[in-house]
């Protein structure tokens, strides 16, 4: 199961620009119609030589270099080109969407999701939804630590599209954690495990919230039970279990996981592991006394 699926879509498309001009027209038409016909190298010398003569011109200009750019693979330049076109405000309204959701894309490849954001705000306050742009603003949310706003965006997506990708579902349930959402958070894991399969991280994630719930027993056995499924547990697991075996009230069990991690080499026996199976030994016995200690 991958992390947020690597691949971003560039949005943009090279939508025929009018210009009021004829020559400048003729001009973006011929590099429009070059490009259409993949005779790439041309069109761009003719698009970098093109000189504008006023802000129309150059709105356009800037948004066909832009759409250059991108394609030679150099993003700090579209971007910049993109930034360059949105600042004119004679640039069409179907340019202007594209160009949003460019600067969206690009700004997510160049790692500046802050202004993935910014750009991706417009764009769902200026135009009707759009599932690439979404995916990549709540995306962007999600790098900005905005939760509740990512959160709010990987609902409406999920709700909008039948194909939401497996990892807004992840957007959904990472949100979810960091919000302390414990009951919504164990319900997206089964949504998701039911859709992509089990998998062992979201089921440590499952024993986390059913712990800050205060549900300690129920915590261990989701953990327990990867182990009974033949799933490997890691130092930490096991250490986990004891945590949530002695806050169950049941040391000596706690004591028992901490002995099965050491048994299967996933804990090292050092002064820390030492001095965790002392503590508990001494709040047995202390509840022994008290004779509030539970069965095992």
């Amino acid at each position: 199961m991958k992390v947020f699926g690597a691949g971003l879509l560039f949005l943009c498309t090279l939508f025929p620009a009018y210009a009021s001009d004829p020559d400048f027209a003729r001009h973006l038409n011929r590099i429009e119609q070059l490009l259409a016909n993949d005779q790439f190298t041309e069109a761009s010398q003719l698009a970098k030589a093109l000189v504008a003569d006023n802000e129309e011109q150059e709105a356009l200009h800037q948004r066909l270099l832009g759409y250059i750019y991108l394609h030679e693979g150099n993003a700090d330049r579209a971007a910049m080109a993109y930034t360059k076109a949105l600042e004119y405000k004679k640039l069409p309204d179907n340019l202007r969407k594209d160009v949003l959701g460019a600067l969206v894309s690009l700004s997510m490849t160049r790692g500046r999701p802050e202004i993935a954001v910014l750009y991706g705000e417009m764009y769902v306050s200026e135009y009707p939804p759009f599932q690439p742009v979404e995916q990549l603003y709540a995306r962007a949310l999600f790098s900005e630590k905005d939760y509740q706003k990512a959160l709010e965006h990987a609902n409406a997506i999920i709700a909008r599209y039948a194909d939401a990708p497996e990892y807004i579902w992840q957007i959904k349930l990472l949100s979810e954690e960091q919000l302390n959402q414990n009951r919504a958070l164990i319900n997206t894991i089964r949504l998701v495990q039911l859709k992509y399969g089990d998998d062992i991280r979201w089921e440590r994630k499952k024993a986390g919230a059913y712990s800050r719930l205060g549900d300690f027993g129920k915590a261990a056995d989701t953990l327990a039970q990867q182990l009974d499924s033949g799933a490997e547990l890691n130092g930490q697991d096991y250490v986990d279990l004891a945590q949530f075996a002695a806050m169950a009230g049941k040391p000596y069990q706690a004591i028992d996981w901490l002995d099965k991690g050491l048994e299967a080499g996933a804990i090292v026996a050092d002064r820390d592991f030492d001095q965790r199976k002392l503590q508990l030994y001494i709040q047995a016995a202390e509840w022994t006394k008290a004779g509030t200690l539970p069965a095992s």
